[in-house]
């Protein structure tokens, strides 16, 4: 029996430290930088925008290989095969500071790609340019597993190690340095690779010496904040009205315009004085920019009555580029804020007050400029526990803007806590009275159609159950959320009644319409969801607040009739009708009313977490050729997928230029008279390689973001967790030869029985931890992720192995295919998940690993059975 092992030419020698070291540094700074980009491009773009732009560069990755394959010749020496490393790699390190700043100062109204030819040339123009730097560290690597496939194990394992320090360093790097800083520091990597591949080329090592140095002072610089870059705004164009309320009493229509980045705008009433300047606080969750004082009427989460109207100076604070929030002047002196009685997201507490519960103990998730806090502690609140995950939003009011604000976060009543609010809820054992939660999305994942596959893990079935097992008796959650009724059918507060009703239902609860009540304002409405039954005192309460403030009204509660009198436009009717079928028909009415529903009602769970996703995939098709023309109401809830469109956009993209770049040294190859065997197996086995290790590692990052705290954690830990141990299982690879049939199909058996263990049994085992200190939680999501990440680093460097024996040629083009399905798995990931949960998708992948180990078994045409 012939193993799967390699006979490539016995002249190659071993391969030298310095190269192990230019490709580790090469893969930490491309990784590093991968992740810079991805939080530019959130800011200058919409959230699935930066996945596109980043999608499509990595494709110079996969280009590399392709050209790498092309340029192959089998009669070229050792020396001439390697000559090109140093050049790519200065190349790269040049390059990538090169990309990134002049991708920045491209204006691209991100929502009009295709309306206008300009503006989709100049977003060509922002993907070759950034493609430019992942090329040439490709083009290092495919040619490096050329000239030393004999040594691909120990290869492989440097370059994920290298990845894995990237992917520790890079949410570091963006907390300490900003989106500059961390591109700096992916290119003093690069310059070190460079340094590492100079060889004895003397005037090379000195210029990769310079420029390594330049790339360390500018980083030192953003650092310091002695260095600034400011990333440009076109606040000619961009405005963004985030709120629109009428008021027939004054005559008068508020609106607040906010410059964004491109294709944000809505529509705009007026400028605010002087917006050019903003201050900067940097973020790995999301960067905050702080705007000049102005006078507006009371903003927040929600809307403010009739009742005491007034205008006070305030800030506005944006996150990644929007995300609203405000910062109100000596906010810590309730006395000047009558106003906050007034608000739409009072109502719990005077739903409370008809109780006599008078001194509430209030938890709120996400604070924001601190509008809730205000609130709790303007109607008496005996404790508020406010728990933000933004370490920014932190700095912001306990430091740099606490003076500001009136100190308003050390009132002796407020905790503040940095954390994610699913995973505090998850932690904590104390009662509250109210729960309340303001437009709170984890990745400022606003309505907009760009944002409607952010997941959330704050609007779930499991979430509520969690928030009701951490109330008093009488205690509530309140939601405030956008509604839109009054101009169309309601989908975000009927989908969250559609989820307290389940969450309800599965708590034990036989009639859980009689605990919820939802008030609407204008284009907002609180959702509360009571832990006993709403008594008919508290549903009045509502109802007259609503009447007095100038609300819409009550949408729904157990003891109002569903008529239609208190509010008489034709939308709100119906936005009444459909609350009551939604909350008071049976099982099999409710069934109907969500299969029948245009948009995507059904509740969303841990598995599949996506609350903002309204579309259903059989009505896509009728939304595309949509756009986002007309009023305000139809531009910040429109009617179209737009996030949808983008990834599907994604998909195309990257397909077309992946099967370009995979033909082209195929046709290449052909046309010299030269076609190589066993191209189709090769191109199965590595596809399923970059397809299910990204799947794997995207569903095992959602498994743990609950137990580890942040999706910063998760990011980090398991990115890096499995990019290292798969570096350990390359590095076995070579210490446990040889491969046989047998052993690649009891691996590939393995990673589809461990893709199993994890779909179903780590929230068991995390459950029984959650209570330790975040170090042991690390630990112990390693210990969880490691032999999943061993075992799949075993078959790359096997497959290359493989491959070098049957055709050298085929060893880069292996790659580029490897790194065009782990870009194209990196989107279907999502688009899977969204259908079927994450958990499946994570068996889908070890289904693709065995399938691909199957087709491995084939590179090696003398392979056969054997014991051992």
């Amino acid at each position: 029996m012939k193993p799967l092992s390699d006979s490539h030419s016995e002249q190659t020698p071993g391969i030298a430290r310095p190269v192990l070291a230019g490709v580790f540094f090469i893969s930490a700074s491309a990784l590093a930088y991968q992740i810079a980009l991805t939080r530019l491009f959130s800011i200058i773009m919409w959230h699935h925008h930066a996945y596109l732009v980043v999608s499509v560069a990595l494709l110079g990755f996969g280009a590399s290989g392709a050209v790498a394959a092309i340029r192959f010749n089998q009669n070229q020496g050792f020396s001439a095969m390697t000559r090109g490393l140093f050049p790519s790699a200065l190349a790269f390190a040049a390059a990538l500071p090169a990309s990134y700043f002049m991708g920045s100062r491209l204006h691209i109204e991100a929502m009009q790609l295709l309306g206008d030819w300009k503006n989709f040339c100049t977003f060509l123009a922002l993907l070759g340019l950034l493609a430019v730097p992942f090329f040439f560290a490709g083009y290092v690597i495919a040619v490096c597993f050329q000239a030393y496939s004999r040594q691909a194990g120990k290869l492989y394992g440097f370059d994920m190690l290298g990845a894995a320090l990237g992917a520790a360093a890079a949410p570091l790097l963006l907390n300490a340095a900003g989106v500059n800083g961390a591109a700096m520091a992916s290119a003093f990597l690069a310059g070190l690779a460079a340094v590492c591949l100079s060889a004895e080329k003397k005037a090379g090592k000195w210029a990769a010496a310079v420029l390594t140095v330049l790339y360390l002072l500018a980083f030192l610089g953003f650092n310091s904040g002695r260095l600034f870059w400011e990333i440009p705004m076109d606040l000619s164009k961009q405005r963004l009205t985030i709120a629109y309320q009428e008021d027939p009493r004054l005559n008068k229509v508020y609106s607040l315009e906010i410059p964004f980045f491109g294709g944000r705008h809505l529509v705009y009433k007026r400028s605010l004085p002087d917006m050019r300047r903003r201050e900067i606080l940097h973020s790995a969750i999301a960067q905050l920019d702080i705007w000049p004082e102005h006078r507006m009427h009371m903003l927040g989460g929600g809307e403010f009555g009739l009742v005491d109207y007034q205008e006070v100076p305030m800030r506005m604070v944006t996150q990644d580029g929007i995300g609203p929030t405000f910062l109100y002047k000596d906010a810590g002196d309730l006395k000047k804020f009558p106003s906050l009685d007034d608000s739409q997201i009072s109502s719990a507490y005077l739903a409370l007050k008809t109780q006599g519960k008078t001194r509430p103990n209030v938890l709120v998730i996400g604070v924001g400029g601190g509008i809730d806090v205000m609130t709790a502690l303007f109607h008496d609140a005996a404790s508020v526990t406010a728990v933000e995950i933004n370490p920014a939003m932190i700095r912001m009011v306990t430091k740099k803007y606490a003076g500001y604000i009136g100190h308003l976060f050390s009132d002796p009543r407020v905790e503040l806590i940095n954390q994610d609010g699913r995973s505090f809820l998850d932690r904590s054992r104390d009662e509250y009275d109210v729960i309340q939660l303001t437009g709170v999305d984890t990745l400022t994942a606003l309505s907009t159609g760009a944002y409607t596959l952010s997941e959330n893990y704050l609007y779930t079935v499991e979430a509520i159950e969690n928030m009701l097992d951490r109330l008093s008796e009488n205690g509530m959650v309140c939601y405030s959320r956008p509604i839109f009724s009054l101009f169309g059918p309601p989908r975000e507060t009927l989908r969250l009644a559609v989820t307290a009703r389940t969450a309800l239902e599965r708590a034990g609860v036989k009639e859980p319409w009689r605990h919820i009540a939802i008030l609407q304002a204008n284009n907002w409405a609180s959702t509360m969801i009571k832990k006993s039954p709403f008594t008919p005192e508290e549903c009045a309460a509502l109802a007259e607040f609503g009447r007095k403030e100038g609300f819409a009204g009550v949408v729904f509660a157990p003891y109002l009739e569903k008529g239609e009198e208190q509010f008489p436009l034709d939308a709100f009717a119906r936005s009444r009708r459909l609350f009551h079928q939604a909350l008071m028909s049976d099982g099999r009415e409710l069934n109907r009313l969500l299969k029948e529903s245009a948009f995507n009602l059904y509740p969303p769970s841990d598995d599949k977490p996506f609350f903002f996703n309204y579309y259903k995939i059989s009505n896509v098709a009728s939304w595309w050729g949509h756009g986002a023309r007309g009023e305000m109401k139809t531009k910040f809830l429109p009617d179209f997928p737009a996030g949808h469109m983008i990834l599907t956009a994604a998909v195309i993209q990257v397909s077309l230029l992946a099967a370009l770049f995979i033909l082209l040294p195929v046709w290449a190859w052909n046309k010299r008279g030269a076609p190589l065997e066993g191209k189709a197996r090769t191109f199965v086995y590595f596809a399923a390689l970059g397809l299910g290790f990204i799947f794997i590692e995207i569903c095992l990052m959602q498994k743990l973001i609950l137990f580890l705290g942040r999706p910063t954690y998760a990011v980090t830990v398991v990115l890096a967790g499995m990019l290292f141990f798969a570096g350990l299982g390359a590095w076995l690879s070579e210490r446990f030869p040889p491969w046989t049939r047998k052993r690649l199909l009891t691996a590939g058996a393995g990673v589809l029985i461990l893709c199993c263990f994890n779909a179903f049994f780590p929230d068991a085992l995390t459950g029984l931890l959650t209570g330790l200190p975040l170090p042991l939680r690390m630990a112990a999501a390693w210990a969880l992720i490691g032999p999943t990440g061993v075992v799949l680093g075993l078959f790359f460097p096997l497959g290359i192995r493989a491959a070098a024996e049957k055709s050298p040629p085929m060893i880069a083009w292996a790659w580029a295919v490897n790194g065009f399905f782990t870009v194209l798995g990196s989107v279907l990931a999502i688009m899977a998940a969204m259908s079927f949960g994450f958990s499946r998708v994570l068996m889908l992948a070890g289904l693709i690993y065995l399938i691909g180990a199957a087709f491995g078994l084939a590179l090696n045409g003398e392979a056969q059975s054997a014991d051992g």
